[in-house]
């Protein structure tokens, strides 16, 4: 298989990865939630995992995903999760706009990238940015070794 070597960037917070990249397909998030929107990227991007969220942060995303039917044996613990680097890739084909709820992942409050196709890669240390961004040369070097 070749793996598309896409040079955009979106930091997620974990859990979140977790839930995209993860979860059986049945159960796996769908939408990635944003205060800021719309953009008009479409395409493969990169999913880098993001500074370690606090123990609210995180209880607050697990409740959420336990309100998107995700079962509590599938939930991730905290300290098994990776961070600041690239975890996986996902297509974004859409984005709904806030106001009514679009999908159980998505939040009404915001702006609902949706993504199609998840796959996580091995773990590729990358600095952090706010939207999407172009990954560094050397992270995709990296990337394109360890596929």
């Amino acid at each position: 298989m070749t793996l598309e070597l896409p040079r955009t960037v979106l930091s997620v917070r974990q859990p979140w990865c977790f839930f995209m990249l993860h979860l059986p397909s049945v159960h796996r998030c769908r939408v990635l939630n944003r205060d800021w929107g719309p953009s008009e990227f479409r395409g493969w991007c990169w999913i880098r995992a993001g500074k370690k969220p606090t123990r609210k942060e995180f209880y607050a995303a697990l409740d959420f995903a336990e309100g998107a039917f995700v079962p509590g044996s599938l939930m991730p613990a905290l300290n098994a999760l990776p961070f600041q680097g690239i975890v996986g890739r996902v297509q974004i084909v859409d984005v709904y706009p806030p106001g009514r709820q679009q999908d159980r992942w998505h939040d009404p409050a915001q702006w609902g990238y949706v993504v199609t196709d998840a796959e996580p890669v091995p773990f590729v240390a990358c600095p952090g940015a706010q939207g999407f961004y172009d990954a560094p040369a050397a992270v995709l070097e990296q990337i394109a070794r360890a596929a």
